[in-house]
């Protein structure tokens, strides 16, 4: 691999992972959102509502362990919801299956 295309894989990686707009931001681009580790779950979704809040923006927010999940309350077309669905549970699969390709032609992704 050639030091460009390295350099250029490690920013994108690291932009994914580490969220240089915050996590609300990336709430905003992608739809949902979970909170980094580390974190205090309850802290961390007072965070998110009080800023969705101030936007007037519809999120929910839920708690799985130790981590916290937050996404865009939408209203979808019940004729969608199924493609809606699997579409997003499809990109989720790829990108996992993509990191994994990654650190197996051995680039570090940190998380």
């Amino acid at each position: 691999m050639t030091p460009e295309h390295d350099e250029r894989f490690r920013r994108i990686a690291e932009d994914y992972l580490k969220r240089p707009g915050g996590d609300y931001a990336e709430l905003l681009r992608r739809g949902q959102v979970s909170s980094p580790d580390g974190v205090d779950p309850e802290d961390w979704r007072a965070e998110i509502r009080a800023k969705a809040r101030a936007d007037k923006i519809r999120v929910i927010t839920i708690r799985d362990g130790d981590r916290a999940i937050a996404a865009r309350q939408r209203s979808i077309p019940k004729d969608q919801e199924l493609a809606v669905l699997t579409r997003e549970l499809d990109r989720s699969v790829v990108l996992r299956g993509l990191a994994e390709r990654a650190r197996q032609l051995g680039h570090e992704i940190d998380q």
